[in-house]
């Protein structure tokens, strides 16, 4: 069995602006580094025996902070990228509406089903995230490892271990440094965890008012 901590980067000013990324190499806002400060110091515990990431500064930089408590190297692998979003890279949901409304409609309705312009489909994401996974899989059976990586690479990542299909990603939150863990085995997979952020929450002040509405342009 191998147990993968899935780890969603820390904000960046595009995720605060809701622009989509995708391979756009965008660095941490002041926020996202606080993000990743949080993130690494509830998995500093954890028995990582490794720590990959995605080449994207964003994933980058996320990962240094999660692996400094373990004196781990990070290791970043280009298959974990994010969805590579062509022509809609740097716009916002309205303008890439304006000029592509059926697909992005159908981004949302049916994601298996839509070829970004000049980017990638989810199931290019699902065939280089799954070659990736198959190397760690093989290279730290029985361990326990991190990838830090975005949140469309996830979402696929989720959907390729429970077997389920690729238009029902949406069904999975993945908020900034979100923490999910899988269990791979030889029979099944375990999803033991998903989208878990309690790291940025002060749970004894919280003034449940003032929690961050959930936005599905935030999303990349």
């Amino acid at each position: 069995m191998t147990t993968i901590f899935f780890i969603r980067h820390g904000q960046t000013l595009w995720n605060k602006t809701l622009r989509y990324q995708g391979h756009s190499d965008i660095e941490l806002s002041a926020e996202g580094l606080a993000q990743a400060e949080q993130v690494s110091l509830r998995l500093r515990r954890e028995p990582f025996s490794a720590i990959y990431c995605s080449d994207l500064v964003r994933a980058v930089v996320t990962a240094e902070k999660v692996a400094a408590p373990h004196s781990l190297p990070v290791v970043p692998m280009p298959e974990f990228r994010e969805v590579g979003f062509g022509e809609w890279e740097g716009l916002k949901y309205d303008q890439i509406y304006s000029g592509w409304s059926s697909e992005i409609e159908n981004f949302f309705r049916f994601p298996s089903k839509v070829q970004i312009p000049g980017g990638e489909s989810f199931h290019d994401v699902q065939k280089r995230t799954n070659a990736g996974l198959e190397i760690l899989r093989q290279r730290h059976d029985g361990e326990c490892i991190a990838v830090v990586t975005h949140g469309g690479a996830i979402r696929t990542m989720l959907c390729s271990a429970l077997g389920i299909h690729l238009d029902n990603l949406w069904s999975f939150r993945q908020d900034n440094t979100a923490v999910n863990i899988v269990e791979y085995e030889e029979r099944h997979n375990i999803l033991r965890l998903v989208n878990d952020v309690n790291h940025l929450y002060d749970w004894e002040s919280l003034d449940p008012e003032r929690l961050p509405a959930y936005n599905i342009n935030k999303i990349f």
